[in-house]
């Protein structure tokens, strides 16, 4: 019966610049969402005890596309793709009240007195733009990105053409997030004892 009332369910989208428009929504929520704004609040929370929370989060947050991929990829394959959305969707709204009710811009009272003593040279984002670690770094991460990105998009297709059913190829596209588990283990703890600059470079 989920299933029936499920495939009723259709896209509404009628106009490509409707199309584009939510898409345009959903890159500003993303970007609200992902690692960049956790790691901002980490490193504005926390100033000599960093590594243990970064840990936790990179180390849970990888089991993100080892669930979601599959899941989406059983979603899809018993459903049909518009009532996965809605599936998926459900899923994603359950997370806007922990975001609206349970994260605080509150700093712990241990490192109250040290971000005070440090937000007088505290670099501002035109002086960071000038330098050229800087850009060295976000076109490092941005190239990086685009093989990311584009063997995200490629590798569930390409093994389904290959003959894998889609739950399957679904499967081995969130093992990606398994290999590499080990390396947020290892390497996170690490920037504490070695410079993040080598971390980077490594």
């Amino acid at each position: 019966m989920v299933a029936t009332s499920a495939a009723r369910v259709r896209a509404s989208v009628v106009s490509v610049p409707l199309f584009y428009l939510i898409w345009i929504g959903l890159g500003l929520a993303s970007s609200a969402v992902f690692y960049e704004p956790a790691f901002a609040l980490i490193f504005r929370w926390f100033v000599s005890r960093r590594s243990r929370p970064l840990t936790v989060l990179t180390f849970v947050a990888g089991f993100a596309s080892v669930i979601f991929i599959p899941l989406s990829g059983a979603l899809v394959e018993s459903l049909g793709w518009r009532p996965a959305l809605v599936v998926l969707t459900l899923i994603l709204a359950l997370t806007v009240p922990v975001h609206a009710f349970l994260l605080r811009d509150a700093v712990p009272a241990s490192d109250r007195s040290q971000i005070e003593a440090t937000a007088a040279v505290k670099p501002q984002p035109l002086q960071v733009l000038r330098r050229r670690d800087f850009w060295w770094l976000t076109i490092g991460f941005t190239l990086s990105m685009f093989v990311v990105s584009g063997m995200s998009v490629h590798l569930v297709p390409y093994l389904i053409g290959r003959g894998y059913a889609p739950a399957v190829a679904a499967g081995f596209g969130g093992a990606i997030g398994l290999a590499a588990l080990p390396g947020r283990l290892i390497f996170t703890p690490l920037g504490a004892r070695v410079s993040r600059h080598v971390i980077a470079a490594l």
